[in-house]
């Protein structure tokens, strides 16, 4: 398949062929029968104090020092008391306030505790919460072929036949994708920066593509020809592509279990991947875009050449490097 990556021939023909072989490709792991209902979910004993918990996982690890550090203060200021406490009198008033200054110290040291671990089952469902989201919508863009049938759009308006795409501006879209990130963006700071940075980019990539797609309301006019909705489309195709990247990153920071984050990389993986072979073969060579895609290209052929191994002998599709 390394031939993708050579830009097609000048004839209508080889051009046409080239977007359909485009639109139709997708990973061997796409093809199988381990899709997502399949995956076998065996739950180690970590994994299941950590549901049940929601507290041990490595998306809290600054927060397992903090309970160290206050046993480790709670136990020297217990010390330096019951050695006060020694050297002092034993009269009776005197044993209250000992009393209560203990009960304070270990109420206080009790409270921080459960604080810490309120915080740490907080942050898990809100890992939770996002990475099924996000799993959810690549199965979405995946099973609808979102991008193959922007790749399809792009096709006919190269044919020639783009007065055809008038019509596509009068589908309306109701769907809201964003829902649970409008409900849940005020709990993203609990997250390490650089998945809040892939999560928020993954939306804002999504929504732009869909704020692009409603330029399709020119594609009826005359005076719009077929190169400015060819441009229109590969604006489209590009913002998924970056919303792929960012998806792909955030799954791999988010998911802790194993065959999941395989799975959900991989996805993601297909979706950017098939976003680059349409766009490294439909820009011109002087577009900044082709020349930032150009930087990619050598991850992309091996993971080209993974697949055509795969493909000789079946085995689950290699998540990009």
């Amino acid at each position: 398949m390394l031939h993708l990556f050579e830009k097609p021939d000048r004839t209508a023909d080889a051009r046409a062929n080239r977007w359909m072989e485009i639109r139709n490709f997708q990973l061997p792991h796409h093809n199988s029968a381990t899709l997502y209902e399949d995956i076998d979910r065996k739950q180690s004993v970590g994994d299941y104090i950590r549901r049940r918990l929601k507290t041990f996982s490595s998306h809290n690890v600054d927060l397992a020092a903090l309970p160290v550090f206050f046993t480790a203060a709670f136990a020297l200021l217990a010390a330096t008391l019951l050695i006060h406490f020694a050297k002092s009198s034993a009269d009776g008033q005197d044993w209250a306030v000992k009393t209560f200054l203990g009960s304070a110290v270990i109420g206080l040291y009790g409270t921080i505790l459960l604080k810490l671990l309120d915080i740490a089952q907080k942050r898990l469902s809100v890992v939770d919460i996002f990475s099924s989201e996000l799993v959810s919508a690549g199965r979405v863009f995946l099973s609808t072929d979102l991008v193959g049938e922007t790749i399809a759009l792009y096709a006919l308006a190269d044919a020639g036949f783009g007065p055809l795409l008038g019509k596509v501006s009068e589908v309306k879209r109701t769907e809201n994708y964003f829902a649970i990130l409008e409900k849940n963006s005020s709990d993203l700071g609990m997250l390490a920066s650089n998945i809040i940075d892939d999560i928020t980019s993954f939306y804002i990539f999504a929504k732009a593509s869909r704020d692009t797609m409603a330029r399709a309301a020119l594609w009826k006019e005359e005076f719009y020809v077929d190169d400015l909705k060819k441009a229109d489309i590969a604006r489209i195709a590009y913002c998924l592509f970056l919303m792929a990247i960012h998806g792909r990153k955030a799954v791999e920071a988010l998911i802790e279990e194993t065959e999941l984050r395989h799975y959900a990389t991989s996805v993601y993986s297909g979706i950017e991947l098939k976003c680059f072979l349409f766009l490294y073969a439909a820009l011109n060579e002087g577009d900044w875009r082709h020349k930032r895609l150009s930087m990619r290209k050598d991850r992309y052929m091996a993971m080209i050449k993974q697949i055509d191994t795969a493909l000789d002998s079946p085995q689950p599709a290699p998540a990009l490097p």
